[in-house]
């Protein structure tokens, strides 16, 4: 809202778009759509935050915001569908892993935003240089060692959860709308981001 001179409940439009981006990309992924790939969710997930990191105005970061919700939905059901076929037994824990995973970022989150002075090029670019490491790394991987469909998420579990923590991190930390309410209420920045952190840490402690 401050950045970009918005009237208020505006900044909402960007869990929206975020929401539609992830909506978009699971119900491919769940039809079987070709192409949706561990590279295709690195990718997403790099032009998102790319775009926003370079702040090019309100347009462009809802633009950016669905990118990245479509790279954050394929990366949830791919990953969930890789653990659960790929551990047999084990695959509903390490399920659970990847979302403690998750949790962990929604804790990371609003901290980084504080500890970064809410500097969207730090903490959106260095999401960016993740995942375009992740589209690099994932081409210059001889065919032979990675499979097609979900098996390539098999042989790219750590940059998937990696991401995934990441993320996670990007979502608690500018798209919930806590901590936004509790800074209108008189908060300080550091103080709403570190009660949505203890927040996300309770929700953490109850999933375990």
């Amino acid at each position: 809202t401050r950045l970009y001179g918005l009237k208020e409940g505006a900044a909402s439009l960007i869990l929206t778009t975020n929401a539609l981006g992830a909506m978009a990309a699971v119900t491919a992924a769940t039809l079987g759509l070709p192409g949706l790939g561990a590279r295709t969710a690195f990718a997403l997930m790099a032009i998102g935050t790319a775009i926003i990191a370079l702040t090019p105005g309100w347009p462009l970061t809802l633009a950016g915001s669905v990118v990245i919700g479509a790279g954050f939905g394929l990366i949830a059901t791919e990953v969930n569908r890789s653990f659960l076929s790929g551990f047999g037994p084990r695959g509903p824990g390490m399920v659970g892993l990847v979302n403690g995973i998750s949790g962990g970022g929604l804790i990371a989150g609003p901290l980084l935003y504080v500890w970064t002075g809410g500097n969207l090029a730090v903490l959106y670019g260095g999401v960016a240089l993740f995942s375009a490491a992740l589209v690099l790394a994932y081409v210059r991987t001889a065919p032979a060692t990675r499979t097609k469909g979900r098996g390539s998420f098999r042989t790219w579990r750590i940059g998937i959860l990696g991401l995934n923590f990441l993320a996670a991190c990007l979502e608690a930390a500018l798209g919930g709308l806590a901590v936004t309410a509790l800074i209108a209420s008189g908060w300080t920045e550091t103080g709403a981001a570190s009660l949505a952190a203890a927040f996300f840490t309770a929700l953490l402690l109850g999933r375990v």
